[in-house]
């Protein structure tokens, strides 16, 4: 864990360090790399580094069936789903001992998605379920189409590479192609340039809105590149959030009420905590503060320190140091005037 932690955090030395040193203790502990990969999957998205290090993981130990399934994880979030299928099932040879739940749900799926029709615009790759085809074929690819135009001119980045979606008609398929396990209580999810959906027939009509989300999701592919992966959550959330209302006024997310109350009580997300919010009760406030962040920025900096903060992210730089070399800011010197923004927004309720 040292070792993936000084990975992510640029320490080459350190890194090499300890990867010396447990490879001493035991040659063919792949699981280090294994760390290194599921940490930089996790904390920076970017899975072709992840990939690369399950590959370590493989060369050292061979016979290390988990190391199949996170390699086929991050080749899944770069939307090499053959090869995906391939690595799961060498994993499956490899793996006598135990059953690997996540493995065998992506294999399952994987061949449900074989029964998915495919289209294919200018810049992206759409697949879904021949029940909605025949229907959202009208809306969804010109809606993406759309979104690319609008939001990589607003920021001044564009996707090297088309951008592999995946619509499903049924909730657990999305979920497991996303995750690898059925449940995840999310209407869409973005690895960059592959975006999973829930299609308008996979829950009751009318119970939420398969636009919103896929425009929510592209901008999460933008503000994702544009900082190499590295943009924190409450940012490429808040920032996704932002881009909902500036599309449809319609959806704009509305919690004025909790908001009042955590005006009056001191409990509106600080800048040094908002991230671990998304892990958490707090999470769905979370999003909606973050929204209200990006608003905040836009009317008292311009909209073009966004994109500056982003790229700083990518840099390897923190919250703190972001908002000190783009805002000139503390961290607590921006809670006070984020404060003074919502108490002008609701504070005489």
């Amino acid at each position: 864990m040292q070792g993936a932690l000084a990975w992510i955090r640029g320490q080459k030395d350190t890194y090499e360090a300890t990867e010396k040193a447990v490879l001493a203790y035991d040659p063919h502990y792949g699981r280090y790399y294994l760390t290194v990969s599921e940490l930089v999957g996790e904390r920076q998205r970017r899975y072709d580094v992840a990939a690369e290090f399950a590959r370590r993981a493989i060369a050292t130990d061979p016979e290390d069936g988990l190391a199949y399934t996170v390699l086929g994880e991050a080749l899944m979030n770069l939307g090499r789903t053959n090869e995906a299928r391939e690595v799961f099932s060498e994993g499956q040879d490899k793996s006598k001992r135990y059953e690997d739940v996540r493995r065998e749900n992506w294999l399952e799926v994987l061949d449900h998605l074989d029964s998915f029709k495919t289209i294919e615009t200018e810049n992206f790759v759409v697949r879904m379920h021949p029940s909605e085809l025949e229907v959202m074929r009208h809306y969804l690819p010109d809606l993406l189409e759309t979104s690319w135009e609008t939001l990589t001119a607003k920021y001044g980045f564009t996707p090297t590479e088309s951008v592999r979606v995946d619509s499903f008609d049924e909730a657990n398929d999305f979920s497991v192609r996303s995750i690898g396990v059925p449940g995840l209580p999310a209407l869409g999810v973005c690895f960059g340039n592959v975006i999973t959906l829930l299609g308008p027939l996979s829950r009751p009509l009318s119970s939420f809105s398969w636009s919103r989300t896929a425009w929510h999701e592209f901008a999460h592919t933008i503000t994702l590149g544009q900082s190499r992966g590295q943009v924190p959550r409450w940012l490429t959330e808040g920032l996704s959030v932002y881009e909902e209302k500036m599309r449809r006024s319609v959806w704009g997310r509305e919690m004025h009420k909790e908001l009042y109350d955590r005006l009056r009580n001191d409990r509106l997300l600080r800048m040094d905590k908002i991230n671990r919010a998304f892990r958490g009760p707090d999470i769905m406030f979370a999003y909606y503060q973050g929204g209200l962040i990006a608003e905040h920025l836009t009317e008292s900096r311009g909209f073009e320190v966004i994109p500056r903060m982003l790229v700083a992210f990518g840099k390897d730089r923190t919250t703190a140091e972001v908002f000190k070399e783009v805002l000139g800011l503390e961290l607590a010197d921006y809670d006070r005037q984020f404060r003074a923004f919502v108490e002008k927004q609701v504070g005489d309720y």
